[in-house]
């Protein structure tokens, strides 16, 4: 009896982690949580500028995150990191095919405090 609890527990067990490990997202969907996030925080510095501004501000942001954003891969779960002002900030977990943003207060007061777009 004790026997197949074991193995019914372990089978629980594996089944959980291999839905974690196959559903864990990609570094592409923590790139695009990071960019939507920065663009929404910079769009209101950007109201009262032309279309062609905010196209530059974009690519910039593009620019930025593509070089500076890694994603650490934990089979489980990933983890994004982002260097900003020299200094590295988690920005992102992915769980469950979604990503999370975390520290994301952190994240909007170092690019404040770089005075881009004041």
């Amino acid at each position: 009896m004790k026997d197949r609890k074991f193995y019914f527990v372990a089978i629980c067990v594996g089944l959980v982690l291999a839905v974690f490990i196959i559903s864990a997202p990609d570094g592409y969907a923590h790139r695009d949580r990071v960019k939507e996030e920065l663009r929404q925080l910079m769009s209101s510095r950007l109201m009262k500028r032309t279309g062609a501004s905010k196209q530059l501000n974009n690519a910039m942001i593009d620019f930025t995150v593509d070089h500076s954003l890694y994603v650490d891969d934990y089979y489980f779960c990933t983890v994004g990191r982002m260097t900003i002002g020299g200094s590295e900030v988690s920005t992102s977990v992915g769980v469950l095919g979604k990503v999370f943003l975390i520290n994301e207060e952190r994240v909007k007061q170092q690019v404040n405090s770089l005075n881009i777009m004041k």
